[in-house]
Parts: structure tokens; C-alpha cells; sequence
């Protein structure tokens, strides 16, 4: 039973799945003995060829898109890296890595995590953020309702949201940041998705060779004859080629294995989504609107832009009927609101043609942030997460043949994500270095923040100058390029476009973009003409009302830069991780690699510069751990003669005990900086010096209690209680099944410091099945959804700081009424109070304090003497139970070893 579980555990991770690539590369670059740009290509196409897409670098991990189907994401894969105890160093480089790291750093850490996944469009980023989901979705709530919904959400975005541009084939046409919440023992709570600038100018014009969103074409095939007849569709409207927007000479041009799914598919998700499931029917009537509002075309002066409107009208009246019908308004009005808009100017209303673009924007629009609104009514916790983890899958670099204000927005939300990027890798390393009086060469590194400057900046950047232009009522496009081009005339950055004053070209990290000013002040007020507004909300389905219910809101830029700031302000409170995308070829083929295409991605990625800091600098030490949480975590793992010292001695001996290279870290005043590997080798050699002694501890674990494989990370608690100390006046004994307990001559009682609290807090009362058989305890606790145990880090900045918990004075209904064992007292949290450290840290009502820094078997006021007199890190392992609701138990008999069958 222990071996299997041991190779299940440590065997089949190091075993399983093992490719690292061809012998001659390395999966990681800083490892390279050549460093130059010709060497890392050379071996990131060795190990591209071999199908190894995946490479690190420090704490980043390039992937590369193969333009085809990998067997990189199978079940066993999964497995490989969920069970592996250290899967950055054990396994080679992949996505799963990330993952698994990010999940098992918050629990460590308790600090929320975020994964930006970043790259230029068609790199594969959506691909590879829906790689990430699926692993955390597995990992943290496998088999419930919520891990089937959030699966769910990926084919609902990628339909409503993506579209084939010239450079992907399933391009995210809008920003995407999903967090996921977790509970304090890693359990996923919710998920919140917040969208950002929609792609709105794809519904109504695409380029040649381009599509639009794909479900259009979607639900224009799938729609079966019943709906059709339910939705009372004319004949051919099954035809997809028979509609404009869809930008199709024949429905062949369209590669139906390309889209995120067939209709069949997309409604079996909308089933999954709650607040979905009913308004299938509801959703496909707005998006057979909007395809017919496609058909539309006008007749009269109206049409070809006469100063006289009276007479503008729809060409051909059937079509006008067919989308009248299915958004459940009049022919005639709808006609009116479409043809002719109404502007008040100074008192005076004036008519002035109109352009069937509004209607078909504003309808799409409205419905796509209606499925994200009810996607996370169905995902959000009620009761919140303590902690997240956020993926980033926000639009890529973006340089077509005509670039608009849509552009300008993407590259500049891609500039801010690599401002982010070079800030945790370089700018933030610098100042700690400096902070911590480390004499460490400069590091070089490409600084984008002149360009942020001249996009961004009040009063004078490109977009306020945009946002108010837009106030003056004579503004246009041409007025404005002309203020941005006297602003900013002379900056680096900036350039001017000779031959075509409304155009400028600016210099962004991955190269220069030429922007075309024409209709930028349009889309930044995004003008929704009121008529026909009216007519949406007077509408005889109730579906078509909430869709255009009046929500307030600014401008299309300050909204933006405001979601933006809001985004960049989430990231920096986390633990950031980073996978940068790139596309080996311009064509979107496999097995294709263009080293120009390459080199620049590389380059203007940041990723040479990392590198190049990394080993040429020797300025590669990612993590960074304050004094005593390096040594309380990782004490155990170095020869006794090496431990016992405080501050800067006791790390220095730590790691000399650990055999850490000297060149692999620095000292600093407050904190150890460890090179690249270094800290993932240490946690290795932590879980590997806990199965080392496998055979005692798994099967100690087992008897307390913990899930083998869920509870990897906490069997160093087993370990300890193997090891502590026998209590004064107690003796070690064995019982039947080979687990350890206590037995006091004197008063014939017996006692298991950690069973106890398992078993009475699961049961609130002796049952000798609980005692005997752990495995029927373990389902008692799994069926009522409560955790074994967590780690809780609770940190103390001084001696003076309050605590910010109470415990229970006595416990009459949990130790006493099991073991009717007078004066212990068990370390029961009574309250917690709001804000104080002991909320902060995770700490909830009903938690039992099992071990503080690993001595366990202490009572509460041993506890709280621990955490008032010292300051720092205190690592405490705590039985996550329910609040103790009543103290008026019935008395119980007392246990004893005989009562049991035990020998005393």
C-alpha cells in the first residue's frame, strides 16, 4: 500500500512524461554556454522541431505555436504534473508548470497569484490561457458543477469574441482578465471575468480574407429547421453565404474545423450556464437580427448623403419585416430609427441620414456584454474567495495595412503589460538590490516608458489630446492629428507620415505601426442615436428591453484607460507569472520557422534581455525570501550541525548545509536573494527528505487523517509528529494498526494529540470507528466539503502587533468530551477579528492550530505565548472545522486504552 503510493507520489512524476528535448539544447536558456541571438534561436528551433514548444527562462516560459494538434495535454500529462512535488524542476517546461506553480504558490505563500500571457496576434495566447483553465479547474474543484461551468465559459467567449484575422485564425478580438477564487486550502470558490474594448468595427467591415466573429457563422448553419420555423426565417436562411457581414463567396470558405465549436456544441455550453440555459432561443433571434441588418440597403437622396433625409428608406421592406419580427418592434418605426437620426442642436432638432452600421454595432455589442454579465452571475462566489489566480489573455500586438483608434488601444494595452514585464524582471530587482545594500553590476533593459508617456499622458498624450478634441464641437480627425503632430513633433517616438496628414507612425517595442487618425473622434464617443434606442427599449420582448437598459459610462478611451489602470493595479499586488508567446513563421503553418520573424519577437519581447541579465550579469535571483521564512520552511532539509543560527548566519549556513552554490544567491540586510532554480531545488529537496522516510510517514498520514496525494504538500506535519517529544508523564505506545498514541500510567488514559482534534472535531463525539478506521473518518470529512488541513503563514512586523483572535477559554464540547482529560485545552479559534493579522493571514472561527512553526501538540495558552512574544514568520498548520456552537454536551463516558481493546 505505502510503495504504491510512494511511486504514485515520487516515481511516476521524475518517470512519466520526461521529455526534455533533444540532448543537445537546453530547456533552459539561462543554462546556455552561448548566449548569443543565433544560439538561444538555434536551440529554441531544435527543440520547436522535436515538438518541444516549451522553454524556460528564469521565471518566464516561452511557447512557441506549432500551428497543429500536440500530444502535450493528455490526462496522464496532467496527472504527471499535479502529483509532481516540484514540477519546475522535476518535469520539463510546459504550461502545466505554470500552472501548478502558481496554484501551490498561493497555498505557500497566501498570496494571490497572476499569469500574464503575452505575445503578437497569432501567437496562440487564447490557446494557451485555455490550457491554463483547464489545469486549475482540474486541480482545484475536479468533478463539481463549477469545474464543469467555468470549462464551459471557454467555447461561449471564444464564439462571441474571436474571429480569422489575416495573422489567426481564432483571434481574441477583445481583452480578457479571468481570476479564478480560492478557498484558503486551494479549493476553487468562483471565477470573474472582466472584458475589455471589444472589437465593435468587425461587425460591419472586415479585410479581404477576414472573418467575423464566429458565431455568426455559428448559428447561421446550425439553427435547425424547427427553430428556423419557431423564429419564422425565410426561405434561404440557411444560406450562409446569403449574408453580407459574414464576408463569404461560398460557405466552403469557411474552415468549420477551425471554429471553437458547431452549434450543437455552443448550445450544450449556454445548457451549462444557469443564467443561460433559459434564453438560448432569445440570443439566437439578436444574432439572426444582426446578420439581416447586414442585408440592408437604402433607396432615396438619403442613401447617397443629400442635406434632404425626408425621403431615405430601406430598399427592400421583407427584410426590414424579418428583423422587426425577431427583436419584436414595429416595420415602420424600425425603419424610421434606421434611416433617418434625430440630432437636438441648440434647442432645434435636425435629421440627418443615418448608417445601418449603428444599429448592427450596438445590437452586438450589448448582447456580447450581456453573455459575459450572466456568465459571471453563474461563477462568482456568494461568499468570496480569499485569494485568486488571474490570467491575462489580453489582445496582441496588432499592425495591419490601416490602423484605427481600435489598434492605437490594443498596442498601447500591450505596451503597459511589457512595462509590467520589465518592471518585475529588471526595475523591481534593481531597487530591492539597492534597498538591501547588494554592490551588483547595472543591468541593461529596453525602458518603454517615453512611449507610455506620449500615448498617455494627462494634458499632453496622444489620448487626452483624443478625449478632448471630442468636447469641442468643431473637432475632427484632421484638427486633432494636427494638435498631436505639434505636441509631440520631435519626440523619439513619434513620427510624422508625409504624404498623408490625418496618418502618424509611432515606434513601439515590436516595431513602428502607421496610424490613421480618420474616424477616431467617432469611435471615441461611440454615438448610439437615441431613436433607436427608444425603439429597443419599447419592445415587445422583454429580452431586446434589458439588453439596452440606460447603464452610465464614458467616453471609449477614458473608459478604457480607467479599466486598464484598474487591471495593472490587480496585477501588481500579486505574484506574477509570464508566458510569452511567439509564432514561428508569418503563414500560420506548421513546422514553418522564419528566424527574422523569430529574432524579432525574442528581441522586442524582452526574453534575449533576461537571458543575457541572467547569466552574463549574474543577476539572476527571481525569488526573494526574508531571513526567517527561509529558515523556518527549510531547516530540516540540511545536516543538524547547520541549523540553530538566526539572521544572515543562519541563511548563509543553510545553504552552505543545502550545497547552494555561493554564486547562486546574496545576502542582503533583511532578505536572501536566490538565483534562478534555486529555491524549486530546495522545495525538492524538502518533499524528497519527507519521502525519504516514506515508508513511516505516509502510513502515519494516512492514520490522521490526510488525503496522500491532495495533502502532499503538509506531510512534513506527520513527519514531526513522528519525531516530537512524548508528553511528561505519558509513554509511546502502538495500537492495533501501528499508530502512535500516548498512554499515562497514573490515570489509565490515553491520548493521540492529533487524531483527537481530527476525529472530535469531525464527529463532536467519541465513535470507535472513527478511531479505528481513518479511511471511514476521511469520507465523513470529504462528504461534509471540509479540508484536511492548510498552512497558514502569520506574519508579525513587531513584538507590539495584536494578534487579532481570540480562543476558546475552555472546550468542554471537543477534547474534554472525548478524552475527559481535565485542564487540556485545545487551541480553538473563538473569533477572529475584521482586518486584524489573524483574518489577514487566513484565519477563520472553528480553525485548530495543530503546529506552530512544526511543534505541534501545544494548547492554547502555549499558542498564544508563541505569537505575542516573537515577531516575523510563523508557519501554522491548522484543521480547517466549523465554529464550536454549543458547550452544553451531554456527558459522555470516559475513554479509555481498555474501553478500546488496547493493551495498556
Amino acid at each position: 500500500m505505502v510503495g504504491a503510493v510512494q511511486a504514485v507520489l515520487f516515481l511516476w512524476a521524475k518517470m512519466a512524461h520526461k521529455d526534455w528535448g533533444p540532448r543537445d539544447t537546453e530547456s533552459e536558456l539561462t543554462r546556455l554556454k552561448s548566449i548569443t541571438d543565433k544560439a538561444l534561436l538555434q536551440n529554441v528551433e531544435k527543440r520547436y522541431r522535436a515538438g518541444n514548444i516549451y522553454t524556460r527562462s528564469g521565471r518566464i516560459v516561452l511557447a512557441v505555436n506549432p500551428y497543429k494538434k500536440l500530444p502535450l495535454y493528455t490526462e496522464e500529462t496532467l496527472q504527471a504534473y499535479k502529483a509532481s512535488l516540484a514540477p519546475q524542476v522535476e518535469l520539463p517546461p510546459h504550461v502545466y508548470a505554470v500552472a501548478s506553480s502558481a496554484h501551490s504558490g498561493m497555498l505557500r505563500t497566501s498570496t494571490s497569484q497572476s499569469v500574464i500571457i503575452s505575445g503578437e496576434s497569432g501567437a496562440g495566447k487564447t490557446e494557451t490561457a485555455k490550457i491554463l483553465l483547464e489545469y486549475l479547474a482540474e486541480v482545484s474543484c475536479s468533478g463539481s458543477d463549477l469545474h464543469t461551468r467555468v470549462l464551459k465559459t471557454n467555447p461561449i467567449m471564444e464564439s462571441f469574441g474571436c474571429a480569422k484575422t489575416i495573422w489567426n485564425n481564432n483571434s481574441s478580438r477583445f481583452g480578457k482578465f479571468l481570476t479564478l477564487q480560492f478557498s484558503p486550502t486551494g479549493r476553487m470558490q468562483g471565477a470573474f471575468m472582466k472584458t475589455y474594448l471589444l472589437e465593435k468595427s468587425r461587425i460591419t467591415s472586415q479585410l479581404a480574407n477576414e472573418q467575423n466573429y464566429h458565431v455568426f457563422y455559428t448559428v447561421a448553419k446550425g439553427l435547425s429547421p424547427s427553430q428556423r420555423a419557431e423564429l419564422q426565417l425565410p426561405k434561404g436562411s440557411d444560406a450562409v453565404e446569403a449574408f453580407k457581414l459574414l464576408n463569404l463567396r461560398k460557405a466552403s470558405d469557411v474552415d468549420w474545423s477551425e471554429l471553437p465549436c458547431d452549434f450543437a456544441e455552443l448550445s450544450a455550453a449556454f445548457a451549462v450556464i444557469p443564467s443561460l440555459a433559459g434564453c438560448q432561443l432569445s440570443v439566437w433571434k439578436v444574432i439572426m437580427a444582426v446578420l439581416y441588418l447586414g442585408n440592408l440597403d437604402f433607396a432615396g437622396k438619403g442613401a447617397v448623403g443629400d442635406s434632404t433625409v425626408a425621403d431615405a428608406k430601406i430598399a427592400d421592406p421583407s427584410t426590414t419585416a424579418v428583423i422587426a419580427r425577431l427583436l419584436s418592434i414595429q416595420p415602420t418605426e424600425l425603419e424610421n430609427a434606421i434611416c433617418i437620426q434625430n440630432i437636438n442642436a441648440g434647442g432645434e432638432w435636425i435629421k440627418s441620414p443615418n448608417s445601418i452600421a449603428y444599429a448592427s454595432d450596438a445590437l452586438y455589442s450589448k448582447l456580447f456584454d450581456w453573455v459575459v454579465e450572466m456568465i459571471n452571475s453563474s461563477l462568482i462566489s456568494g461568499e468570496g474567495g480569499r485569494y485568486f489566480i488571474g490570467a491575462v489573455d489580453i489582445f496582441g500586438f496588432e499592425c495591419f495595412p490601416t490602423n484605427s483608434l481600435e489598434q492605437l488601444c490594443i498596442n498601447f494595452a500591450n505596451e503597459r503589460m511589457q512595462h509590467m514585464f520589465t518592471e518585475a524582471v529588471f526595475e523591481s530587482v534593481i531597487a530591492e538590490y539597492q534597498k538591501e545594500g547588494i554592490d551588483v553590476a547595472d543591468i541593461t533593459f529596453e525602458d518603454n516608458t517615453p512611449l507610455l508617456e506620449l500615448i498617455d499622458k494627462p494634458a499632453t498624450g496622444i489620448l487626452s489630446l483624443l478625449a478632448e478634441e471630442c468636447f469641442f464641437p468643431n473637432g475632427t480627425d484632421a484638427s486633432f492629428a494636427q494638435k498631436i503632430k505639434l505636441a509631440h513633433a520631435r519626440h523619439p517616438c513619434f513620427a510624422e507620415v508625409k504624404l498623408d496628414r490625418t496618418a502618424f507612425t509611432l515606434s513601439h517595442f515590436p516595431g513602428k505601426v502607421t496610424y490613421q487618425s480618420a474616424g477616431f473622434l467617432e469611435k471615441n464617443k461611440d454615438p448610439l442615436p437615441q431613436d433607436l434606442v427608444v425603439l429597443m427599449r419599447f419592445s415587445d420582448d422583454d429580452f431586446v428591453k434589458t439588453l439596452f437598459e440606460e447603464k452610465k459610462g464614458a467616453g471609449v478611451i477614458d473608459s478604457f484607460r480607467v479599466s486598464l489602470n484598474e487591471l495593472v493595479k490587480t496585477l501588481s499586488a500579486t505574484k506574477t507569472h509570464f508566458i510569452r508567446c511567439v509564432k514561428p513563421n508569418m503563414d500560420k503553418k506548421a513546422m514553418s520557422w522564419d528566424e527574422d520573424v523569430m529574432q524579432r519577437q525574442l528581441r522586442t519581447s524582452g526574453v534575449v534581455q533576461a537571458v543575457k541579465a541572467v547569466q552574463a550579469t549574474r543577476k539572476g535571483f527571481p525569488d526573494i525570501l526574508p531571513f526567517a521564512e527561509l529558515l523556518s520552511r527549510f531547516e530540516q532539509v540540511v545536516p543538524k550541525a547547520a541549523i540553530g543560527k538566526a539572521g544572515a548566519e543562519g541563511v548563509r549556513a543553510l545553504l552552505k548545509g543545502a550545497e547552494v552554490p555561493e554564486t547562486d544567491y546574496r545576502v542582503g540586510k533583511t532578505k536572501v536573494f536566490l538565483g534562478v532554480g534555486v529555491l524549486d531545488r530546495l522545495e525538492q529537496r524538502r518533499m524528497e527528505y519527507i519521502a525519504s522516510k516514506v515508508s513511516d510517514i505516509l502510513g502515519y498520514a494516512e492514520y490522521i487523517g490526510m488525503d496522500i496525494k491532495e495533502d502532499a504538500h503538509l506531510l512534513w506535519i506527520a513527519d514531526e509528529a513522528l519525531q516530537a517529544p512524548e508528553p511528561q508523564g505519558w509513554e509511546q505506545r502502538l495500537d492495533p494498526k501501528g499508530g502512535v498514541y500516548y498512554y499515562h500510567g497514573v490515570t489509565g488514559m490515553f491520548y493521540h494529540s492529533m487524531k483527537a482534534q481530527y476525529e472530535a472535531q469531525a464527529t463532536v463525539g467519541p465513535k470507535l470507528s472513527n478511531v479505528l478506521s481513518p479511511t471511514a473518518h476521511l469520507d465523513t470529512m470529504k462528504r461534509g466539503q471540509m479540508p484536511a488541513l492548510r498552512e497558514v503563514k502569520f506574519i508579525k512586523d513587531s513584538v507590539e502587533s495584536k494578534m487579532g483572535f481570540i480562543f476558546h477559554r475552555t472546550d468542554d464540547a471537543f477534547d474534554k468530551s472525548f478524552f475527559n482529560v481535565e485542564g487540556s485545552v485545545q487551541p480553538i479559534i473563538k473569533t477572529v477579528k475584521p482586518g486584524g493579522l489573524a483574518e489577514s493571514s487566513g484565519l477563520v472561527p472553528g480553525d485548530v492550530v495543530l503546529s506552530v512553526n512544526g511543534i505541534s501538540g501545544l494548547n492554547n495558552f502555549q499558542v498564544v505565548e508563541m505569537l505575542r512574544q516573537g515577531k516575523g514568520v510563523f508557519n501554522l498548520v491548522v484543521f480547517s472545522g466549523q465554529p464550536i456552537v454549543s458547550l452544553g454536551q451531554p456527558v459522555r463516558q470516559p475513554i479509555t486504552a481498555e474501553s478500546l481493546g488496547l493493551d495498556p
